[in-house]
C-alpha cells in the first residue's frame, strides 16, 4: 500500500523536532546585532542604535551581555524608517 507509505513519510515531516534543533530548511528567530546588521545592510553601529533606540527599538532579546535580534522583524523595520 503505497498510500501508507506515503502518509507515514508525511507524518515523519511533521513531527515536531528537539528544542533548540531547527530543521534544515528553517530559519533561526533570532541572530546576531553582526548577522541583523549584515542582513538588514547597515552598520553594526547603526544596527545597534535601532535596539537601543527609546522610541521604537526593533524587536531583540537581551541574554546576559548578548543580544539577539528577531530574524523577521528585520524587513519590516527597515520598511518603516524607509522615506518616501
Amino acid at each position: 500500500m503505497q498510500s501508507d507509505s506515503i502518509m507515514s513519510e508525511a507524518a515523519k515531516a511533521t513531527e515536531p523536532h528537539e528544542p533548540g534543533c531547527l530543521a534544515p530548511s528553517e530559519e533561526p528567530l533570532y541572530i546576531t546585532v553582526e548577522a541583523a546588521a549584515k542582513l538588514a545592510g547597515v552598520s553594526q553601529g547603526e544596527m545597534r542604535k535601532w535596539v537601543n533606540s527609546r522610541i521604537r527599538p526593533i524587536p531583540h532579546l537581551k541574554c546576559g551581555n548578548k543580544c539577539l535580534v528577531r530574524a523577521n522583524a528585520i524587513e519590516g523595520y527597515c520598511r518603516q524608517k524607509e522615506i518616501v
